[in-house]
């Protein structure tokens, strides 16, 4: 199963959306449905969301959220809107603490310009409102996205692929700094068994106890002969086919 799932719907201006006949309707959906979470707000935001009516979307640092004027918007918006969705397993959101709102806000906040980017959206038109449901078998966010200027956003497959590829990375960065210090370790114990095998394979050759095949002694003449005219580092990737070949054979 795919660590981290991501989908990227798009909904065009007249297009009806999941669990709601608009596009705003689906803001509103995803803003207030049950198991959205929603983040505490101080001030005078605090005091409009709780006017206006408790909702769960968040965005960039320090813009009021207000629901009715972001489906409005939205509905009157003259472009594509993207429906981007991040989605978890539950264990790994429990044990990656992806499984609270402030996460997320902390990680699209800081990869927005990325988002942007990857969109062909110039950051300074870049609109996106997010929503974290915490549900029981694969929390996940939704993130509404779109452009000030209608001409600009353009996703393709390559950056869908980009986007997922840059927050898994961040997402999973501890699990993959364990598995590189893993795979250094193990690199490292291969190379010390080698030492010590070519070691005991040395002496065995000068007290005559190692029996080799003229046909390997063959083949390691003519690899020692290859190495000599190589140009460059005498490392595998850098040989010739030949010389590689005849690493192989050996």
């Amino acid at each position: 199963m795919a660590r981290l799932i991501f989908k990227a719907p798009y909904y065009q201006p007249r297009s009806k959306v999941p669990s709601g006949s608009t596009r705003g309707g689906y803001a509103n959906y995803i803003a207030t449905r049950e198991g959205v979470e929603i983040l505490p707000r101080g001030g005078m935001v605090g005091y409009i969301g709780e006017r206006c009516g408790s909702n769960g979307l968040f965005s960039d640092d320090g813009d009021p959220v207000i629901l009715s004027q972001i489906t409005k918007e939205m509905d009157e918006h003259e472009g594509n809107i993207w429906g981007l969705i991040f989605s978890l397993t539950r264990e790994d959101a429990e044990r990656l603490g992806y499984n609270q709102a402030s996460q997320w806000v902390s990680l699209l906040r800081s990869h927005r310009n990325d988002i942007a980017r990857e969109m062909h959206i110039a950051p300074k038109n870049l609109r996106w409102y997010a929503a974290y449901h915490n549900a029981e078998g694969h929390p996940h966010v939704h993130v509404l996205v779109w452009s000030m200027d209608p001409q600009e956003p353009y996703l393709s497959t390559v950056g869908i692929h980009n986007i997922k590829q840059t927050f898994a990375a961040d997402i999973f960065r501890q699990d993959n700094i364990s598995n590189y210090k893993k795979q250094t370790q193990a690199r490292d114990e291969l190379k010390a068994q080698f030492r010590i095998r070519i070691a005991e394979i040395n002496k065995e050759i000068q007290s005559g106890a190692f029996s080799v095949s003229a046909d390997l002694v063959y083949k390691l003449e003519e690899l020692s002969v290859g190495l000599d005219k190589h140009k460059g580092k005498k490392v595998y990737g850098y040989l010739s086919k030949k010389n590689k070949d005849l690493v192989d054979e050996i």
